[in-house]
């Protein structure tokens, strides 16, 4: 899996390769700009932090009005 993101200085697209990633201490930064985004397990703690959000509120929406037990 392939993660892409944009750089929120320049717009640059950054992607991250799951299936070879980055050890936790490497630094992601911005190829277009050098923008620092911070450390890859910083880095990937945030997109888990994002992901389980997104879900939940997908998950709220999808079962809004439903009947709860």
């Amino acid at each position: 899996m392939i993660i892409t993101f944009a750089c929120d200085k320049c717009g640059n697209t950054l992607a991250i390769d799951e299936t070879n990633p980055p050890k936790d201490d490497d630094a992601v930064t911005c190829g277009g700009c050098g923008q620092h985004f911070g450390f890859y397990g910083l880095f990937k703690e945030r997109l888990k932090d994002e992901a389980e959000a997104k879900a939940r509120d997908w998950f709220n929406d999808l079962t809004k009005g439903l009947p709860r037990a």
